[in-house]
């Protein structure tokens, strides 16, 4: 094949590769459009063995210079090393948590429905009538309450002191360890996870309502709206992905059942790691920022700045 021939047959392809590298070195990878991704290793292969051949027939000096130019370009795209991890724990923080939130928000509804439908309903019980808190809440809460009532921790409320350290970890890890309940169990066709989450909706709403009868509900908010806005609302959202796993069991579509959960698997897996930070951070409030005898307003004003950032956050 002499030097023209070559030129013309090939050229389509070396144009392709040209135009893709010029947009990657302009906009980034992130920019480019997934077929064109896709073809990208096979352009620069094909460029690659065009090269050698160009080389071996003694084709001219600039058609060489050229296509060893492109090659070279290309060749920093295809074999460029991984990114930083903290760069993709960052990015995915801060981009591909909230877009997957936004993206599966129904499920986020129905887990919120789940939990604070049936927390108000516990509420509703309890403080109509305060001997019902036993059917919502467990023996060791009802008497942790009634300890605190009597202590009146929540209306003298203590500077934090070394122990909240401590405080704040078990803290932590038992919401953790609720959240990841709440999605494992999403195996069981989501049943579980519901389960879960009206036992905890029924707790909560049963704690604050057996307060309320007693009349303090003003420092209890204080006490529990600053951490209360970000601990909840992870809840729901590892909730929410308990429930994905359900929903594509449930309902596969065309896909089989193993099919289903394969595709929902990773995505659920996202909205629960997702969720550690919100619960750090809840942790931390709790132990050290709502314990501090500041007004109940003034922690509750705090409290709907947390929940305004949260939604500027995840929304946009």
């Amino acid at each position: 094949m002499n030097q023209e021939t070559f030129v013309a047959e090939r050229k389509p392809i070396w144009d392709q590769l040209y135009s893709i590298v010029r947009r990657l070195e302009s906009q980034g990878l992130k920019m480019i459009e997934e077929p064109d991704l896709e073809s990208f290793g096979f352009l620069y292969r094909r460029t690659a063995t065009d090269l050698s051949y160009a080389r071996a027939r003694n084709f001219d000096s600039h058609l060489i210079e050229f296509l060893n130019g492109l090659v070279a370009h290309a060749h920093a795209y295809v074999y460029a090393p991984p990114p930083a991890v903290w760069k993709s724990v960052v990015e995915f923080y801060m981009r591909e948590f909230p877009q997957l939130i936004r993206r599966r928000f129904a499920f986020v509804v129905a887990a919120m429905l789940l939990f604070y439908g049936s927390g108000l309903l516990a509420y509703s019980f309890v403080i109509t009538n305060p001997y019902t808190a036993r059917s919502f809440v467990g023996e060791e809460w009802i008497s942790a309450v009634e300890k605190s009532i009597l202590l009146k921790r929540w209306v003298y409320a203590e500077p934090p002191d070394a122990a909240a350290s401590a405080e704040s970890a078990q803290i932590m890890t038992n919401n953790i360890k609720v959240s990841f309940a709440a999605f494992a169990l999403g195996i069981t066709y989501g049943i579980g996870t519901a389960w879960l989450l009206v036992r905890e909706g029924f707790r909560i709403g049963g704690i604050v309502g057996l307060v309320d009868h007693h009349g303090i509900s003003l420092p209890v908010w204080g006490f529990l709206a600053p951490h209360g806005v970000l601990e909840l609302s992870a809840i729901c959202i590892a909730g929410a992905a308990g429930l994905l796993i359900g929903f594509s069991m449930v309902y596969p579509g065309d896909y089989s059942r193993i099919d289903s959960l394969r595709l929902a698997g990773p995505e659920a897996v996202k909205m629960i790691m997702g969720t550690i930070p919100l619960f750090i951070v809840a942790g931390t409030i709790e132990a050290f920022f709502s314990p501090l005898p500041i007004e109940p307003l003034g922690k509750i004003a705090f409290s709907v700045l947390v929940a305004a950032g949260l939604a500027l956050y995840l929304l946009l």
